[in-house]
């Protein structure tokens, strides 16, 4: 049963989003873009995903679970709260660091991955609205059987387990447990980032979106590399 309208909006939500070092990111690129180019591509997309969640106003907190001084210091400037993390643990334990903070001041949590920069303030919204009468609400990816959104309830007995067909796992999880599950396919926030066929710009991005415009300047730098190439062994 939906909540009263009273009750929606007295409920607090906080986003919960673990960063690993741009250096360090998106290693399955490596046979695309350089390591300049996939750190440069990791921060922008980091950058974009904050813009979003503090663009939301029914975000109360965003946390950043981190262990890496550059992330920190760019989600400080953004206005977020850092989680410090060893950095060893891996992604799951970053979620439970974060959930865990959120967890003590008694708010419901939204978890983002970095690697979501087309998501929208409208699916950010729909995610929460789904709380409402929902324990968890999971956004998939894509492509890849990963998740790339969940939002659970305070209290709900669900861990989520993030990495490769995280969604299906995440689907049966919340089966075994009763727990009332919403899948909502939202088209910003299903697209991840994570192969070479990823690289591309959605037509629904808004103006103004670093990896958008990174994307872009890349396409258009590595058209340019190879007319460049083309021509040299036509001579």
């Amino acid at each position: 049963m939906m909540e009263p309208s009273g009750q929606q909006s007295s409920r607090k939500i906080w986003a919960v989003v673990p960063a690993k070092a741009f250096v360090s990111a998106k290693q399955r690129l490596s046979g695309v873009l350089g390591d300049w180019e996939r750190a440069e591509l990791a921060r922008t997309m980091f950058q974009d995903v904050l813009a979003t969640l503090f663009a939301t106003p029914r975000i109360a907190e965003v946390l950043v679970v981190t262990s890496d001084a550059e992330v920190a210091r760019l989600a400080t400037d953004a206005g977020a709260r850092i989680v410090n993390d060893d950095g060893k643990s891996g992604l799951n334990h970053a979620v439970a660091l974060g959930r865990a903070v959120a967890s003590a001041e008694a708010v419901d949590v939204l978890i983002v991955p970095t690697d979501v920069p087309f998501a929208t303030i409208d699916e950010v919204n729909a995610v929460i609205d789904r709380l409402y009468d929902h324990d968890v609400v999971l956004v998939p990816a894509l492509s890849d059987g990963g998740t790339n959104a969940v939002g659970l309830r305070l209290g709900t007995d669900f861990t989520p387990r993030f990495g490769e067909d995280s969604f299906v796992r995440h689907q049966a999880d919340a089966t075994r447990h009763g727990i009332r599950l919403y899948v909502s396919r939202l088209e910003g926030l299903e697209w991840d980032i994570d192969c070479a066929a990823d690289l591309t710009v959605p037509e629904h991005v808004r103006a103004g979106n670093r990896t958008a415009n990174f994307l872009r300047q890349f396409a258009v730098s590595r058209r340019t590399l190879t007319d460049i190439q083309t021509r040299i062994h036509t001579l």
